[in-house]
């Protein structure tokens, strides 16, 4: 179907006639994914009225190019590849697809910006001038918005949860060329790095808050050894977009979104 033929699919599908509303549907579904992109096109047609008919549409073939585009993460060997396009793909799901390149642009322009500042600084640096300077905080108050598990809305809005903000942390650093891991403690969500060849963790949900080994083993409400074992283990890509979508099926459930928690958990079913 060429793009033009959509003005025509639009003006019909408000027809009074249920067997032409139905062709246009279908017609629709199998548009293609360019569908939300080229409708932007003709927007001055699409009334309110019009806009309510076309939204199970649009949604069925964005879930549509979620998944397909999903399954192509589980070919990615490169850490930082991975991690970045999983959580990108989130963005664009929740956010428009233009968010696949401007979340990139958005952690290229940190990383730039903190090399300029900073010749030679290292991950405590890092840490100071995302979670101090940039002034990227914790969503207290909203704590439980599915978009605080949305890449691009916590680069736009400067509030995350843990996971997210350790992830920018983590995704400047790789382009720094930083040591910076994720550690993916019960619970929380913290960032390891090392001082003086020392492994230290970074609360990024604190203000980047630095905790030393000899802090962990004076709490005593904590099993060291087994908090311990915890954080020496490799925080995969596969283990921290699965907690991303297990946040994401939390987050819509709260929100009583029966539909989108249902999605992410077909999502979290599938291979990584």
């Amino acid at each position: 179907m060429k793009k033009s033929d959509l003005k025509y699919l639009i003006e019909l599908i408000d027809d009074e006639q249920e067997e032409v509303r139905e062709k246009v549907v279908e017609e629709l579904l199998n548009y293609g994914l360019s569908l939300e992109a080229d409708l932007r096109e003709y927007g001055n047609l699409i009334d309110d009225n019009r806009r309510n008919l076309l939204k199970p549409i649009l949604e069925k073939t964005k879930r549509t190019w979620f998944r397909q585009s999903w399954l192509e993460l589980s070919g990615l060997k490169d850490k930082q590849e991975k991690i970045e396009l999983g959580m990108n793909l989130i963005s664009a799901y929740q956010s428009g697809k233009q968010c696949l390149s401007e979340t990139t642009l958005l952690l290229n322009e940190l990383a730039e910006e903190f090399y300029y500042a900073f010749p030679y600084g290292t991950e405590v640096e890092l840490a100071k001038f995302l979670f101090q300077r940039k002034k990227f905080v914790g969503n207290e108050r909203d704590y439980y918005n599915p978009l605080n598990s949305n890449l691009y809305n916590v680069l736009i809005t400067k509030k995350g949860i843990p996971i997210t903000l350790c992830l920018i942390y983590f995704l400047v650093g790789k382009r720094l060329g930083l040591v910076i891991e994720g550690c993916n403690f019960p619970g929380h969500f913290l960032a390891k790095t090392f001082i003086d060849g020392e492994m230290v963790l970074i609360d990024c949900y604190s203000g980047g808050r630095i905790i030393y080994k000899s802090e962990l083993e004076d709490l005593p409400d904590i099993d060291f050894e087994a908090a311990w074992k915890i954080i020496n283990t490799e925080a995969t890509p596969e283990i921290i977009l699965r907690r991303v979508l297990n946040n994401l099926i939390f987050s819509y459930t709260k929100k009583e979104d029966e539909s989108n928690a249902k999605f992410f958990e077909e999502i979290l079913r599938m291979p990584l």
